[in-house]
C-alpha cells in the first residue's frame, strides 16, 4: 500500500501532466511518480502499460475491499464500454477488437461471442439481457444511439444494484486512515 500511495497523482501532479506539453514530457513526469518508464513507447505499448496498471490496481483494491459487489462496480463500466463498441461496431461493419477493454468482468471475446451467437449463458444477467435488447433495437432502427440508451439504462440499474447490496462498514481500514493517504 505505501507503494501505491507513493505513486498516486495528487490534483497538481495531474494538472501538470496536462499542461506538460507533449507525450514525452508527459511519460517523464510518471516515470518520476514512480509509474513505467513508458519514454519513447508508441500508442499500443502505452496501452498495455498502462492496462498492466490498471490490473495491478484492481488486484490491490480486490484485497483489501471485502465487498465483492465494490469491485465490480469499478469494472462494471468496461463491461458496458465492450457492449457498446460490439453493438456499434456490428452496426458500422467494422472489428471491435481493439478498442474492448479486459479490464470488466467478461473477457471482451466471450461477450462478443455471447453477442454474435445470442448466447449469454455466461455473461451476467442484466448485461446479456441489454445486450439482447440493443441488438434487437439495432436491427429494427438501425440507429446505434438507441442501443447506447439501452445499454446506459442497464448500466445504471446493474450499478445500482450492486451498490444497494454492500454494506457500508463504519470503521474505514487503518491504512486509510494513516496521515500519508
Amino acid at each position: 500500500i505505501e507503494m501505491r500511495l507513493k505513486e498516486m497523482l495528487s490534483f497538481a501532479k495531474m494538472e501538470q501532466l496536462l499542461n506538460s506539453g507533449s507525450a514525452e514530457n508527459a511519460a517523464r513526469l510518471l516515470t518520476e511518480a514512480g509509474w513505467p518508464n513508458m519514454r519513447g513507447m508508441n500508442r499500443t505499448e502505452i496501452d498495455e502499460a498502462l492496462n498492466e496498471r490498471r490490473k495491478a490496481i484492481f488486484h490491490d483494491i480486490a484485497c483489501v475491499v471485502p465487498e465483492d459487489e465494490v469491485v465490480e462496480v469499478l469494472r462494471l463500466k468496461y463491461d458496458y464500454h465492450n457492449a457498446k463498441t460490439i453493438v456499434k461496431s456490428e452496426a458500422m461493419g467494422a472489428a471491435a477488437g481493439d478498442i474492448c477493454s479486459d479490464m470488466g468482468r467478461v473477457d471482451a471475446k466471450k461477450l462478443k461471442a455471447a453477442y454474435d451467437e445470442s448466447d449469454y449463458r455466461f455473461v451476467p444477467s442484466a448485461l446479456g439481457k441489454a445486450m439482447e435488447e440493443a441488438k434487437s433495437i439495432l436491427a429494427k432502427t438501425q440507429n446505434p444511439q438507441m442501443a447506447d440508451l439501452v445499454l446506459d439504462k442497464a448500466y445504471f440499474a446493474e450499478m445500482m444494484e450492486l451498490c444497494e447490496n454492500v454494506e457500508p462498514n463504519p470503521e474505514p481500514a487503518s491504512f486509510i486512515c494513516a496521515p500519508e493517504a
